[in-house]
């Protein structure tokens, strides 16, 4: 391949992964929505049983709940305040930030019910299996289990006839996205748990097919691919390599920043929810630092929505 058509695939390929990565936090922003995780919370058996745990320091949750509201903040400011090239040289920033933030929220949460998983690995297959099981709100849980064969909890993996068209406006078509970068999350990651294991042939050489069983063993090592997996893999590629994706035409940075920040929001809202519940008496706001709202005034509606709904 000469040097002209060598560029032309690469600028193809920047702007494919462009629409996709626009494609896919519409489709997640168009699912992901307060009002449809405060309706979850009825329907959610385990939130009536949430707990304060006996190890629970409440310094810690304060601290990993304003984590998180800082960088969600972060989004926020930049959103308002940027607008063309500066807003587009900024979004490789906007994806590691809305991981973070959701990470903190999650490990709030964790802090408050005792769980004692601290690294992001553990994390995230926390988070996953938490979903599976119908702990989280079903808004949020979607998940991807399984090997070579797999199956999908809560959401319906609905059939994409064209690969770069999307109407947020069908659920079908938002559930087919959010299934398909589900799956492609998990082809990525379950290939890196794969070279982890390290799999030997008899002859102790490297092995580069695997049977179903030992795929089935990755599978188990790695847990559930969720959410938290989604934010996770797009953190990890949001660095100066991918800067031409973002730059690309494909993007419409505005849209795109709206849509990350729906994401961020609504999963740290589902947290903010399940905290509230299992601190009990005084919910939030009791472990909060005085003027908290003031300086994060979309706070407000939002531990007032945690406190209505905990009661």
């Amino acid at each position: 391949m000469v040097a002209d058509e060598v560029v032309a695939v690469a600028a193809d390929d920047a702007w494919f992964a462009a629409r996709m990565t626009q494609i896919q936090f519409a489709a997640l922003a168009a699912r992901l929505k307060t009002g449809r995780v405060l309706d979850d919370i009825t329907n959610l058996p385990h939130f009536g049983t949430l707990r304060r745990g006996a190890q629970c320091d409440p310094r810690l949750v304060r601290q990993w709940l304003l984590n998180g509201w800082s960088t969600e903040n972060l989004l926020r400011i930049n959103l308002e305040h940027l607008e063309g090239d500066a807003l587009s040289h900024s979004l490789h920033w906007a994806f590691p930030q809305a991981y973070y933030s959701v990470y903190s929220l999650t490990m709030a949460y964790f802090q408050t019910v005792g769980y004692s998983e601290q690294s992001h690995t553990a994390v995230i297959r926390k988070f996953g299996t938490e979903a599976v099981c119908g702990r989280y709100p079903a808004t949020v849980s979607f998940a991807l289990v399984g090997g070579k064969s797999r199956s999908f909890h809560h959401i319906e993996p609905i059939p994409l006839t064209n690969n770069l068209q999307f109407d947020e406006s069908s659920p079908d078509d938002c559930n087919g996205r959010i299934c398909q970068f589900l799956n492609a999350t998990r082809d990525l990651d379950l290939s890196s748990k794969k070279a982890d294991l390290k799999f030997k042939t008899a002859r102790g050489t490297h092995k580069k097919k695997l049977k179903p069983h030992e795929w089935q063993r990755v599978s188990d090592q790695l847990g559930p691919t969720s959410l938290l997996s989604l934010l996770y893999r797009k953190r990890l590629k949001a660095n100066y390599r991918e800067i031409d994706t973002y730059l690309s035409s494909a993007i419409d940075a505005p849209r795109l920043y709206r849509a990350i920040l729906q994401t961020v929001l609504t999963t740290n809202f589902a947290h903010e929810l399940l905290v509230t519940r299992a601190l009990g008496k005084g919910g939030l706001r009791g472990v909060l630092p005085g003027g908290v709202e003031a300086r994060f005034s979309f706070l407000t509606a939002r531990l007032t929505a945690c406190e209505s709904r905990a009661a």
